[in-house]
């Protein structure tokens, strides 16, 4: 699959997981990447860095994906350095404080509810409205906007790819504590397949990529050897997703090849899921 002569835009890129691995991967296919990042410069740079050491074209611009103006300016500083805008990648979804208040804790088994414990994450009975609105609201306002900013350059080529992050938690429950982040997860699914249908006319297509567990720096605190062995053994491929995995589906999405496809959730799992832990 090549990305040659194409601009892609990929959105949270600015760290060390599925974002910077997507922006890596579109760049040694060939395509022109532009890095975009809320707050972390110096990682944001180290990804571009790394980029273009491989041979690859890449620069970061900043913006936070819920400000309207600031996602307007971004896109237009790509069309302006560029001409056009190809692939746009939205890994992020709008940031969201930690759930304040008492944190899930003791409400389950095992590491899951510990993980739910560490991150703030909190069961139905304890979650506000309040709560459960900024994480829905983020996801949804996050996607909404970075769309919304670069349809319409996508229209005037009569091309188009966009490729939004989800996860496996929109399709049910795999740890306690999750409701929040699993119902804004699954809002995005839908939309995406409402884009899909409105803008295929367009010549833009709109799909999903839902990975489950990934292994990935920013979580690593919550991954001892032992809970991942046990992850491991669940997946029929017998090992945990790397953001790699992840990316290689993206770029997949972002190419020629997967022209005809359209409103498409992809799981990359491994198979986890097909059966218990």
């Amino acid at each position: 699959m090549t990305l040659e002569g194409k601009v892609a835009l990929v959105t949270g890129a600015g760290g060390q997981g599925i974002g910077a691995a997507a922006a890596r991967d579109l760049a040694a296919r060939g395509a022109q990447v532009v890095v975009n990042y809320r707050s972390n410069q110096q990682r944001a740079q180290e990804v571009v860095e790394s980029i273009q050491a491989a041979g690859g074209n890449a620069h970061a611009i900043q913006a936070d994906v819920i400000d309207e103006g600031q996602v307007l300016r971004m896109v237009e500083e790509i069309v302006e350095r560029y001409g056009r805008l190809d692939i746009m990648v939205s890994t992020k979804g709008g940031h969201v404080p930690h759930i304040a208040g008492p944190r899930f804790a003791g409400k389950g088994e095992g590491h899951f509810a510990a993980i739910a414990a560490r991150v703030g994450t909190r069961p139905f009975t304890e979650l506000s409205w309040e709560a459960f609105a900024a994480r829905v609201n983020g996801e949804l306002q996050a996607a909404f906007t970075i769309t919304k900013a670069v349809v319409p350059v996508m229209e005037r080529q009569h091309a188009g790819r966009l490729i939004y992050l989800s996860s496996e938690h929109s399709r049910g429950p795999a740890a306690p504590g999750m409701i929040a982040n699993g119902a804004a997860k699954a809002a995005l699914n839908t939309f995406v397949v409402y884009l899909a249908h409105e803008l295929g006319p367009l010549g833009i297509t709109a799909n999903v990529v839902s990975p489950a567990m990934v292994q990935v720096q920013a979580t690593r605190w919550m991954q001892p050897a032992a809970f991942l062995e046990r992850v491991a053994s669940a997946t029929p491929l017998g090992r945990i997703a790397q953001p790699e995995d992840v990316a290689r589906v993206i770029a997949f999405f972002a190419s020629d090849d997967s022209a005809f496809m359209t409103g498409v959730y992809a799981p990359v799992t491994g198979g986890f899921g097909l059966a218990r832990l």
